[in-house]
């Protein structure tokens, strides 16, 4: 599906039925932020990432659901293709929760959009985002995070970088040594999720 020629999707089709997703970025930021709460179990995660994406109801083929909310979240691309922005190897190099000014900030100074008036497709929103200038201070600490420290680099070069990697660190939960544990397996994966209970209906930011 292409962004420049298709219609921006707003719901997905399961087993010859229609199901209404939520679109705005707003939902796939707490998406993001829900796969890395380390308070939650891997159970509560998925429950809660299909109440929150789906709109009205949740498909009773949790599979099927799963793989299309992925689909839907990666922007009808391949798991490879996503941006490398988005983490350095398996070090994730932003948190919609802890850099929430900077991405604000971002936009506004780029493109001039207030992220806390506008409703933006999430399609929409992460091709902004990836695309963010290196002049924004958000791609800067970006950049901080991901780069690797060698030993071809000056000690004054080590020493700032080390500084910058301290400075902004990103709060690491204690699982996530896992590739944000067996959660994101299962939602990449399409396990079996058939002992979840999810009801009927979608209840969106609940």
């Amino acid at each position: 599906m292409s962004l420049l020629i298709d219609k921006l999707p707003t719901y997905v089709t399961i087993h010859g039925q229609r199901y209404d997703l939520n679109t705005d970025f707003r939902y796939y930021a707490m998406f993001e932020s829900l796969m890395f709460d380390d308070e939650l179990t891997d159970q509560e995660k998925l429950e809660k990432a299909l109440k929150l994406c789906y709109k009205n109801a949740i498909p009773s083929d949790l599979n099927a659901a799963v793989d299309q909310l992925m689909w839907f979240y990666r922007c009808g691309k391949d798991e490879k293709k996503r941006s490398s922005r988005r983490s350095a190897g398996n070090k994730r190099v932003y948190d919609f929760e802890f850099d929430d000014a900077l991405i604000f900030s971002a936009f506004r100074q780029q493109y001039g959009v207030d992220l806390h008036e506008e409703e933006i497709h999430w399609w929409k929103f992460k091709a902004m985002m990836q695309n963010l200038s290196d002049n924004t201070e958000f791609v800067k600490v970006m950049s901080y995070r991901a780069i690797e420290i060698t030993g071809s680099m000056t000690k004054s070069q080590k020493e700032f970088y080390q500084d910058m990697k301290r400075i902004h660190a990103l709060p690491t939960p204690a699982r996530e040594a896992k590739e944000n544990n067996a959660i994101v397996e299962a939602l990449l994966n399409g396990g079996d999720l058939s002992h979840l209970n999810l009801g009927g209906t979608a209840n969106a930011g609940n």
